[in-house]
C-alpha cells in the first residue's frame, strides 16, 4: 500500500497543471462550441414553432373542407343554373315578380337581374311569377325581357331537422 502512496505521489508532483494561457484557449473553444449548440437549438425551436403554425392551419382548414363535405353530402336537393325572361316591367319596390316560365327554378333562392340580387321565398307555378321577393338597396327598375338567372342552389335538412337552407341578402 506504501507504494502506491509513492508512486501517486511521484506522478502528481511532476504533473505541472495547466497554464492561464491553455485555460483562456480552452475557454474560448469551449465558449465557440457552446455558442454554436445553443445556435443551433434556437433555429431548430424556431423552425418547430413555425411548422406547429402551419400544421394547426392547414388542419383547421381541413375541418372547414369536411364539413363543407358533410353539408354537400347531406344534399337533398341541388338546382342547377336556370334562366328566364322578365314578363312585364317591374320597379324597385317590386315584392312579384312574373318571368316567361320559372320551370328549372327552386321553390326558393336568390335571382339575379342585371347584376341585381333578389331573394325569393316562393313560386307560384300559375302565374309563373317569384313571391316573397327581397330587394337589397341597390333596387333597380327593369324592363320586359330581361334576363333572369339563379346559380346553383343546395337544399338540405341538418341532423337536428331543422329547416332547409336558402341563401339570405343582407
Amino acid at each position: 500500500m506504501k507504494s502506491i502512496v509513492n508512486l501517486a505521489k511521484k506522478c502528481f508532483r511532476k504533473s505541472p497543471g495547466f497554464t492561464l494561457a491553455e485555460m483562456m484557449v480552452a475557454m474560448t473553444v469551449g465558449g465557440f462550441v457552446m455558442a454554436g449548440v445553443f445556435a443551433v437549438w434556437t433555429q431548430l425551436f424556431d423552425v418547430t414553432a413555425t411548422n406547429s403554425n402551419y400544421m394547426a392551419a392547414f388542419r383547421q382548414v381541413q375541418n372547414a373542407g369536411d364539413w363543407i363535405s358533410n353539408d354537400a353530402l347531406m344534399t337533398q336537393e341541388v338546382y342547377h343554373m336556370a334562366s328566364s325572361d322578365l314578363d312585364g316591367d317591374i320597379g324597385a319596390a317590386d315584392v312579384e315578380i312574373t318571368v316567361d316560365d320559372v320551370d328549372g327554378f327552386p321553390p326558393f333562392g336568390v335571382i339575379c337581374i342585371e347584376g341585381e340580387l333578389i331573394q325569393y321565398t316562393g313560386i307560384d307555378t300559375t302565374d309563373e311569377k317569384f313571391t316573397g321577393c327581397v330587394r337589397g338597396s341597390a333596387a333597380a327598375a327593369h324592363s320586359d325581357g330581361e334576363s333572369v338567372t339563379v346559380f346553383l342552389t343546395l337544399n338540405w335538412t341538418a341532423w337536428s331537422g331543422a329547416s332547409s337552407w336558402a341563401p339570405r341578402i343582407t
